[in-house]
């Protein structure tokens, strides 16, 4: 990203969390760290933004930030790489981009800034996908229905 982002000069990002690549950000004057935020500040940035770039090139299992950022209408661009491919369709609720390769990165990014429509409904459709599959209630649902079939199953077989 941060390479995305030096070929963008006319794009401003802003960067939140702390880690051992927080150094790769100095310099970079189109970069806004904004350091670890807590919850709340995290979501009030999130409800400001026009996206959220997810740009790991690691198999994360399910990134809260991305789940967040469905919840607050904004579309996601990310590594077309396991579970985060799985959870943001591509121009539907955000854009996939192939892991590591900047350009593409910055072609998503460019496109992104582009197309403010397009981003404002897939921000929409964000939200439907976390309301449809991440909210509290869903989730309870879900492992209640697990709960059930694991008691069934075990009485079952006995």
């Amino acid at each position: 990203m941060v390479k995305a982002a030096e070929k963008l000069k006319n794009v401003k990002f802003k960067v939140a969390g702390e880690g051992i690549l927080r150094s790769n950000l100095d310099g970079v004057l189109n970069i806004e760290y904004l350091g670890q935020l807590n919850g709340n500040d995290l979501i009030l940035e999130l409800k400001k933004s026009s996206a959220l770039i997810f740009p790991s090139v690691l198999y994360e299992s399910m990134p809260m930030t991305i789940i967040e950022s469905l919840a607050c209408g904004k579309p996601v661009i990310v590594s077309n790489l396991g579970a985060m491919a799985e959870i943001i369709e591509n121009g539907k609720t955000g854009l996939l981009f192939e892991p590591g390769n900047v350009d593409d990165l910055v072609d998503k990014i460019l496109w992104a800034k582009n197309n403010p429509e397009k981003m404002k409904e897939m921000g929409l459709n964000a939200r439907k996908e976390f309301e449809k599959k991440y909210t509290a209630e869903i989730n309870y649902m879900i492992l209640m229905n697990i709960y059930e079939k694991c008691y069934r199953e075990k009485n079952q077989k006995y």
